[in-house]
């Protein structure tokens, strides 16, 4: 059953709150999604800033370079297709519900291919932020998860402030 909350919070009193629910054998998984640019990086980043137990896992550094990216007809598009959601799940989701160690590659946006080198997951609370993190593959991994609203027109400003205007056909 989905609960859906709507209240003003403050990042030390959540995280706070959600260094209380971490099992003892493992990390406490949270997700954090929504639309482009609704906010959910700076929630993560907020969080990450109220508690050094917290590492943030960005959704981002799991895009496909280019040459993996779908190619097909637009309406066979499957949902987040520019993501590497198989990959998530692999380096991150499974080994840390699992009680194991993680570490994952970095898509590197300028030179557009997933790095060779890895960055270790070692905090108690891992948040994984951004578009499709909550997607039906992955939900089973989160023991919470917080999607972001924001308006339409807020997001289409906050794209284009940080895309530039050459991204508003994307937006």
């Amino acid at each position: 059953e989905l609960e859906m909350l709507s209240y003003s919070f403050s990042y030390s009193a959540l995280a706070d709150s959600l260094r209380q629910q971490r099992p003892a054998e493992r990390p406490l998984l949270v997700c954090i999604d929504g639309c482009g640019a609704s906010g959910k990086s700076t929630i993560a980043r907020g969080l990450a800033a109220a508690s050094e137990e917290i590492q943030v896992v960005h959704g981002d550094d799991f895009y496909r370079p280019a040459a993996d990216r779908y190619v097909g007809p637009i309406a066979e598009r499957p949902i987040g297709a520019d993501f590497d959601l198989g990959r998530l799940r692999a380096e991150v989701l499974l080994p840390l519900r699992s009680g194991l160690l993680a570490a994952y590659h970095v898509y590197d946006w300028t030179r557009d291919c997933v790095l060779a080198q890895t960055i270790p997951v070692t905090k108690s609370i891992v948040i994984v932020e951004g578009v499709y993190s909550f997607s039906a593959a992955q939900s089973g991994f989160f023991d919470f998860s917080v999607w972001v609203e924001c308006s339409r027109n807020v997001r289409l400003a906050r794209g284009l402030e940080r895309d530039g205007e050459a991204a508003r056909s994307r937006w």
